[in-house]
């Protein structure tokens, strides 16, 4: 039996309504600091609006005590950033190199269309019962399966002779060479059944899931519901902006696969720097929102002029516009799981980190399917407006990276012109509709309440930094078994 004080020791700041206690067997000994040490320790809990925590939950480390990084942690942190930097290569340097693939390897529309979304869908699918694995077996296990997978599929994707064997190694094979009206079976038959085992799936998990795959305490409190719609927003925009403008610099400005690429270095440089930065200030301030706030701020203006790229805009012209998207998509990058994580009960912030991915992967699918069926129609109008491509307007609107070898491969003249105008004109209702969707997220960072940083990382899995681990770290997960390493 604990005693009173023990008891009663609870935190505020994770829930909008409640208090969430600590849960005994997770909480460490707690230290009530007196007279000069209270005063300190106070100091450090600032809070972003909210009411500041009682001090005193201090780690294994010690009181006073500065945590410093071990050669270990150094090593596994490499690893990871090793491993962020192959998925995020991979992920941005296909729709550079899609248009030649598609010609080199004789895709359809329908496939080179494929080859872009499979890698979102696959991934959005599997990031749920990853993360529960994760928790089940352990994470370093499901790194060394998900790692070794990624290779494998690289591998099947590099050495593919045809497009079907590229869209195995994307994760999903498509054998198809056309499309069907939203009447048939074909269409009305897949999304049926998938909205019947998604209800079916939710109520499962809700009502008699053990062990749940989506841990339904995440959506406890208001600030983490509205940064998840959030987060689902900014991989649409983000997804869909990096994607077009790739082809943009293809298809309207007549750049080379790889000078398209090095076109890019405004947005991906500052989105890089943002991210860090925001990470580094929020670090000194414990303060969020602000960051949401200028990072919707900047992605709402930045989508806007976008729509000012045109056939015959400069290469400084493109750079200053591209600009301001980058450095606010990379802000939210950053702020949004620190937004998530402050409005979440600590022991949970494993399971929201990871339904974090799941929506902001999420988002980028649906911004490559709708982005694209905006480009779809938008471009089959203004072709149906030329008299010379009437006729091929139908094939000519299915895929945007298909018609750029057929406009790179036209003379100068007025029909290439006026083909370049369509394309222009098609993606510069991608841009207003980025702008619809980055302001209707600015709107909602508005709703979300400052919660204090200053919390104590509890986790049922750890990295062991010392030569003897505790056996009790459950670094193996909860069906593992810790073995201390020789």
């Amino acid at each position: 039996m604990l005693d009173s004080d023990t008891q009663h020791q609870r935190t505020s700041g994770y829930s909008d309504t409640m208090d969430i206690e600590i849960a005994p067997e997770r909480r460490h000994d707690a230290i009530r600091p007196t007279g000069a040490d209270t005063t300190a320790a106070s100091a450090t809990a600032i809070t972003d609006g909210a009411p500041m925590p009682t001090p005193g939950v201090v780690d294994d480390a010690g009181v006073g005590e500065e945590w410093k990084p071990t050669k270990r942690f150094l090593l596994a942190f490499m690893s990871l950033q090793v491993i962020v930097a192959a998925v995020a290569f991979e992920s941005t340097s296909l729709p550079a190199a899609l248009p030649v693939l598609s010609s080199e390897l004789g895709g359809t529309a329908l496939q080179a269309f494929w080859a872009g979304t499979s890698y979102l869908l696959a991934s959005t699918v599997v990031q749920p019962t990853v993360a529960s694995m994760s928790h089940i077996l352990g994470r370093k296990v499901m790194l060394y399966i998900c790692a070794a997978g990624f290779t494998g599929g690289s591998l099947i994707a590099a050495l593919a002779q045809n497009f079907t064997v590229v869209l195995v190694g994307r994760t999903i094979q498509v054998e198809a060479s056309s499309f069907y009206s939203r009447s048939s079976y074909a269409v009305l038959l897949p999304i049926i059944v998938g909205l019947v085992g998604i209800f079916l799936f939710i109520f499962w998990e809700f009502r008699f899931a053990s062990e749940p795959i989506i841990e339904r305490r995440i959506f406890s409190t208001w600030t983490a519901i509205s940064t998840y719609i959030q987060t689902l927003l900014h991989g649409l925009v983000t997804w869909a902006a990096l994607y077009f403008l790739v082809l943009y610099y293809q298809a309207v400005k007549s750049y080379s696969p790889i000078y398209s690429a090095v076109a890019m270095l405004p947005v991906t440089v500052h989105l890089s720097w943002a991210s860090m930065a925001v990470g580094a200030i929020t670090g000194k301030l414990l303060r969020y929102r602000w960051a949401l706030w200028t990072g919707w701020t900047l992605v709402t203006l930045g989508s806007g002029i976008l729509y000012l790229l045109k056939p015959g805009t400069t290469t400084v012209q493109w750079v200053f516009i591209t600009t301001p998207f980058g450095i606010g998509t990379g802000m939210l990058f950053t702020a949004e799981i620190l937004a998530i994580q402050a409005g979440t009960e600590p022991m949970l912030n494993g399971h929201a980190a990871a339904f974090f991915s799941f929506i902001r992967i999420f988002g980028q699918a649906i911004g490559v399917a709708v982005s694209g069926a905006i480009f779809q129609n938008v471009f089959k109008k203004n072709l149906d407006g030329i008299p010379e491509f009437a006729d091929v307007a139908d094939e000519y609107s299915r895929d945007a990276t298909s018609v750029i070898g057929v406009i790179q491969g036209m003379e100068s003249g007025e029909p290439k012109t006026r083909i370049i105008q369509a394309y222009s004109d098609a993606l510069g209702a991608i841009w207003l509709s980025l702008l619809a969707f980055a302001a209707a997220a600015a709107i909602l960072s508005m709703t979300v309440k400052g919660h204090s940083m200053a919390q104590e990382h509890v986790t049922e899995q750890k990295l062991v930094q010392g030569e003897k681990p505790q056996l009790d770290s459950m670094e193996s997960g909860v069906l593992g078994e810790h073995q201390p390493e020789k």
